[in-house]
């Protein structure tokens, strides 16, 4: 990963991490929709999602609690 800053900016560049072409590297930028991810070499693009957003889906989906093994199951040392 390189990071850059210039005038304050700070750019994010990943090498070698393009999920298309498997050896373009992938920059996140932001525009007036939000945030994105988009390969130098290929042009392959994402939306990326915010922290908040994330949060709001897991919240808003199917919960599904982790099971536990039997008590006979475990054993004793």
């Amino acid at each position: 990963m390189v990071i850059t800053v210039v005038r304050g900016d700070v750019e994010v560049i990943r090498l070698k991490s393009c999920p298309k072409c498997k050896t373009g590297d992938i920059t996140i930028d932001r525009d007036h929709h939000g945030w994105y991810e988009y390969c130098i070499q290929c042009g392959y693009t994402s939306d990326l999602i915010s922290v908040a957003e994330s949060g709001q889906k897991q919240a808003s989906g199917s919960k599904k609690r982790p099971t536990l093994p039997d008590k006979g199951d475990q054993r004793h040392a």
